[in-house]
């Protein structure tokens, strides 16, 4: 994997092809938007989704703690999508992996999906706050507004790539003025397509590297 450090605000932050950013001078993993239960509530409208979802996006997390030497994990909002009845298998899933993970500092910043699970949250072995978080001089968002320098997550920011006839979409990296946006890590979000203003920085996301692209090749 080919990671991309940046600097905001004086810190250093390592962007991962994985859709999350590593602090190394804290040892601290960065993910926003995983939307645990998405796919459960998919089912539940009657859309034909495959099962294991919640593991397998779990196990990704996994990888990449392993990977990085993580100690602390920090999720910026919208961990569950939707309310999460405590004995369906998305609640003991979740439940059991986070108890196998007592050596990890997990916190989460609420978003405005994780208040329908709410009382799943509540009965957790995590630290769960209201935004902003403030670390070590960083502000922890769900929202990318508000005080900075930031980072955050909500938009799932992705960039249309045109350049003649070859054309991509990709997810991204989005550093603004303020602070940093990251891509949604779960893997049933979806991107929203955007182009940013002048100044801003896109660092678009593929399966094995982090690359910054100009964005005159963003549609």
């Amino acid at each position: 994997m080919k990671d991309l450090d940046i600097e905001l605000g004086g810190v250093t932050l390592r962007l991962c092809p994985e859709r999350a950013a590593f602090r190394p001078a804290e040892g601290e993993l960065l993910v926003a938007d995983v939307h645990i239960g998405k796919a459960a509530a998919f089912r539940r409208a009657g859309r034909a989704m495959p099962p294991g979802t919640t593991r397998r996006e779990l196990e990704r997390i996994d990888a990449l703690v392993a990977r990085l030497g993580a100690r602390r994990l920090t999720l910026l909002g919208d961990l569950f999508h939707d309310e999460v009845e405590p004995d369906s298998p998305t609640a003991r899933t979740f439940s059991r992996w986070l108890l196998d993970r007592s050596d990890l500092e997990v916190t989460l910043v609420r978003g405005n999906h994780d208040r329908h699970a709410v009382e799943f949250i509540e009965r957790l072995e995590l630290r769960a706050v209201a935004e902003p978080l403030r670390r070590n001089g960083l502000v922890y968002r769900h929202h990318p507004e508000g005080e900075g320098p930031f980072v955050a997550g909500h938009v799932h920011p992705g960039v249309r790539l045109m350049d003649g006839t070859d054309r991509a979409r990709l997810p991204v990296f989005w550093e603004k003025e303020e602070g940093l946006i990251l891509p949604a890590f779960g893997q049933f979000t979806g991107l929203q397509v955007v182009s940013g203003d002048a100044g801003d920085r896109m660092y678009a996301v593929t399966p094995s590297a982090v690359l910054e692209v100009p964005r005159a090749l963003c549609r």
